[in-house]
């Protein structure tokens, strides 16, 4: 192994999509962030962990044996390799091409040429933080801002896990006097969701910070109408409470990050909590939700869902 202070260590299992949950919960403890890739026809998924220390392999491998045993499979083989952040940032925009979705024009600095008119252009370089557009997640996530964006108008915002910072960026160009900020517990896609900002001329009108759940001082006051979060199901329904609690009466969010298989799970953790499901885009098997905090009376789903289409499937 590099001594190289600069080196970032992967951790790799290549486990059935339906079980992806089991192992980054098994893979999160150890690694700084995750992220993962469907494999031929998405019937398994690579699911990798970064972290700037080199991980204890000894542990890592009791714990994805301790996963593989509780979803009743064998457990699959761990890779353990460095890499350079240079060229690993390097080697994800050569693979990034632009993205449509929702009205949003997402490229990398790579791409020239005029952008197209009509559409809300942003330039991310994601690097080793999740979010370029181009994963069905992020993409119904924007499909949905695009859908809310016609119908009405939101004065403060929360990302939760806001990775490269795309969706807040986004909701900086939709929702003109809006005060965005986003926060993920990984420190480096902080450092990329800012660059990200400044690159886009938004750095004065969105704030990042690192944090891992809704007790940071800087959103303890709640009251967001607002709150996107594109992260894992197991998460998302473990945060259910801290996102209503401070989620404003008439409040909207949208959630992604999960398969079709668990959006029972997330759904009704949510709807516990006094959510209402107001939008869904379906989209190669993932699913992005919007839900909405009733106010005491229907005023707001009707404004929001008000010539709504029914859910969406995209193809």
């Amino acid at each position: 192994m590099s001594d190289d202070k600069s080196t970032v260590w992967c951790v790799s299992v290549q486990v059935p999509t339906a079980q992806v949950d089991a192992f980054a919960d098994a893979l999160s403890p150890h690694c700084d962030a995750l992220s993962w890739l469907e494999v031929g026809a998405g019937a398994e998924v690579r699911l990798s962990g970064y972290s700037p220390a080199p991980p204890d392999a000894a542990l890592l491998d009791g714990a994805v044996r301790a996963a593989a045993t509780g979803v009743g499979m064998a457990a699959p083989a761990v890779k353990i390799e460095t890499m350079q952040p240079r060229d690993w940032v390097m080697e994800s925009l050569k693979t990034f091409p632009p993205v449509r979705a929702g009205g949003y024009y997402i490229h990398g600095s790579h791409v020239g040429g005029a952008r197209p008119w009509g559409e809300v252009a942003l330039q991310i370089d994601a690097g080793a933080a999740f979010g370029t557009g181009s994963h069905e997640s992020t993409s119904g996530c924007l499909g949905l801002m695009g859908q809310l964006a016609r119908r009405r108008t939101f004065a403060r915002i929360l990302d939760v896990g806001c990775g490269s910072g795309i969706l807040a960026l986004a909701a900086v160009k939709t929702w003109a006097g809006a005060h965005v900020q986003g926060f993920d517990i990984d420190a480096r896609a902080i450092h990329i969701a800012r660059e990200n900002a400044v690159v886009n001329g938004l750095r004065s009108r969105i704030s990042f910070f690192v944090s891992g759940g809704y007790h940071h001082p800087a959103i303890r006051c709640g009251g967001y109408d607002l709150i996107l979060s594109n992260i894992l199901a197991r998460p998302l329904m473990r945060l259910a409470r801290g996102l209503v609690r401070n989620l404003a009466p008439g409040g909207v969010c949208v959630l992604s990050g999960f398969l079709v298989r668990d959006e029972r799970r997330v759904l009704a953790a949510h709807r516990m909590q006094g959510l209402c499901l107001v939008g869904r885009i379906e989209q190669n098997g993932w699913v992005a939700l919007a839900l909405a905090k009733r106010r005491g009376n229907r005023a707001l789903l009707d404004e929001v869902s008000r010539g709504q289409p029914k859910p969406e499937r995209l193809r």
